[in-house]
């Protein structure tokens, strides 16, 4: 079970991502967020790739932390 998400930018390009649950337990749930960037094979757009990685890297992990300490916390 997941969600996908599906980004139209105003220059055209588009990208796609989403939550997927990989397993989900009484004790435990491991959620995998992705993104899919598609390149062309000119060397500029191939090292796009590094880019985003430490881009939204960090970004991800502090935002996949936030959700485990929104589920963890007691209400």
């Amino acid at each position: 079970a997941g969600v996908v998400m599906i980004w139209n930018m105003v220059h055209g390009k588009q990208f796609v991502g989403g939550f997927q649950f990989l397993s989900v337990n009484p004790d435990s749930v491991t959620v995998q967020w992705w993104f899919e960037f598609h390149f062309r094979w000119y060397p500029w757009e191939k090292l796009g790739i590094f880019v985003y990685d430490r881009k939204l890297g960090p970004v991800m992990e502090e935002s996949l932390g936030a959700l485990q300490r929104f589920v963890e916390n007691p209400r």
